[in-house]
């Protein structure tokens, strides 16, 4: 799973949205109002080895949120 999480100024997290996944194009987008546009946000990605194939010893999940913050999303088309 992705999710979007947004940030203000002061690097302080102000929301988090689920994103969905296209599964023809494995593609993560989510649709939101224009005002996040120019907003620092993060991408925190859920990977469950045993959902994308692989045959791991433990049951473990991966989390992971990007260090580095952005501040330009792509408007939808």
């Amino acid at each position: 799973s992705v999710k979007l999480k947004v940030y203000n100024a002061a690097k302080t997290e102000t929301a988090s949205h689920v994103m969905t996944e296209d599964p023809a194009t494995g593609i993560w987008s989510y649709a939101g109002a224009a005002t996040l546009d120019r907003q620092s946000y993060r991408f925190e990605v859920k990977v469950s080895p045993q959902k994308q194939g692989f045959q791991p010893t433990t049951t473990t999940v991966l989390l992971h949120v990007v260090s580095s913050f952005s501040s330009r999303l792509v408007p939808a088309l």
